[in-house]
């Protein structure tokens, strides 16, 4: 019988080793969420703040060409976006489950806030920039809690506050609080990932 103890106590060790081995190894596949969170963190930004700057008529001059940045800040950030995934391809053998956790989620906050923004035209509302700080905020939350990184989730949990702030506020300040938000909820969670395993 001790014997019979012995034998399951060393298959439930080295069961075990085999386990941690494989989450050693799993840890050292990169990804690219911060890469993507301080770029598109970055992006929304300087976009909320140009058009923060725009709509609070800070500026005496024609606005035109602050327009034709804010606007082509998205088809910059795709192509920086497109290219490092390309390079990513190149040098990558294995892709890691966590680059699916960030496709889906941000793909999700994507689709909503599409649709708060084609209903806010619609309606001629602010309703998709006073929701963005909610939305985004849920997005990042619910990511870091996957990942396990408490960072994104404690920042995430300030980006959903921040919609406190935002339902209660209009005109141009609407843009402000999101440029604030996007900051705070993409660009420090991808600083603060650690060596891009995260």
């Amino acid at each position: 019988m001790e014997h019979k103890e012995s034998a399951n106590n060393q298959f439930t060790s080295s069961q075990l080793d085999v386990i941690e081995q494989a989450l050693n190894q799993a840890k050292d596949i990169s990804t690219t969420g911060s890469y993507y969170y301080k770029l598109w963190g970055a992006i929304l930004f300087i976009y909320f703040l140009l058009n923060y700057i725009i709509e609070s008529g800070f500026i005496s001059f024609n606005n035109q060409i602050l327009i034709n940045i804010s606007v082509l800040i998205f088809p910059f950030g795709g192509y920086l976006s497109y290219r490092k995934k390309l390079f990513d391809q190149q040098k990558e053998t294995a892709q890691s489950k966590m680059e699916r956790v960030y496709f889906f989620g941000f793909i999700s906050f994507s689709i909503g806030y599409a649709i708060l923004f084609v209903i806010s035209i619609w309606q001629q509302s602010s309703v998709f920039l006073k929701i963005y700080p909610l939305l985004i905020g849920i997005t990042v939350f619910n990511i870091g809690g996957i990942i396990r990184h408490k960072a994104s989730v404690f920042l995430g949990l300030i980006g959903c506050c921040c919609a406190f702030l935002s339902l209660t506020t209009e005109g141009a300040n609407l843009y402000l609080i999101a440029a604030i938000v996007s900051m705070i909820s993409i660009f420090l969670p991808g600083i603060l990932m650690k060596d891009g395993k995260i």
